[in-house]
């Protein structure tokens, strides 16, 4: 969770009972607290927050989309500052200074 928050500079997306390809399978009531409470406490020990923003039936019960928000305050200095390297990098291989040219 840490390294998405820092990647989505504070905000990151969960979704609960949808599978890999996007289709809308959903998970029992039981699994559906169980996964909404570990992620609970995951925020709650990164400073963050945590929101549920949409709840759909799936084939198999229920579907949760959730918002986790944290202040970039309560981010680590070196996880930002591992994660401007990575910034850094990709942005120099997608405008092509990133690659190596042989002599």
């Amino acid at each position: 969770m840490r390294f998405r928050l820092v990647e989505g500079r504070g905000e990151a997306i969960y979704e609960i009972g949808v599978h890999d390809d996007g289709d809308l399978v959903g998970i029992t009531q039981e699994e559906c607290g169980h996964s909404i409470l570990a992620l609970f406490h995951m925020s709650r020990t990164l400073g963050a927050q945590l929101e549920v923003t949409l709840v759909r039936l799936g084939s198999y019960g229920y579907s949760v989309q959730l918002k986790v928000t944290q202040p970039q305050e309560h981010i680590d200095p070196e996880v930002q500052s591992f994660m401007k390297g990575l910034n850094m990098l990709r942005t120099s291989q997608s405008s092509g200074l990133g690659k190596l040219q042989r002599q």
